[in-house]
């Protein structure tokens, strides 16, 4: 799912809520559920923790590295990796049991999420 819309940004663009989401996603028999995409790991801490509230299944979130702009001819994403992984722990505490990364991101975003995520490391019970 990914969410984009709404006053909050936390609804997809047909309206959908997170929790709502995670109902469908239940009910439709999967065994994690989650939220890719997006505007940014900044905007979907929120989405994550509404998704915890519901549900007991693992909570997978991979944001897109920033609010997409256009340069020239060509789609940028302006989240450079350090700021995209300086929401990693926020994820985490939100609920996150996977965290990666979508649009935009590359192994750079990737090698710095893992290691802010590496030098906090703890035992989860989700």
């Amino acid at each position: 799912m990914s969410f984009d819309s709404g006053k909050e940004k936390t609804q997809t663009i047909m309206g959908v809520s997170p929790e709502q989401a995670v109902v469908e996603m239940e009910e439709a028999g999967a065994w994690m559920v989650g939220a890719n995409c997006g505007l940014g790991p900044e905007l979907y801490v929120r989405v994550c923790g509404r998704m915890r509230a519901v549900t007991s299944r693992p909570v997978w979130v991979k944001p897109s590295a920033g609010i997409p702009q256009m340069v020239g001819t060509e789609i940028a994403y302006p989240q450079r990796p350090d700021a995209f992984a300086s929401f990693a722990l926020q994820l985490r505490e939100a609920g996150a049991n996977v965290i990666g990364g979508c649009c935009g991101t590359g192994p750079d975003h990737i090698k710095r999420l893992v290691a802010v995520l590496a030098s906090q490391s703890s035992v989860r019970k989700h």
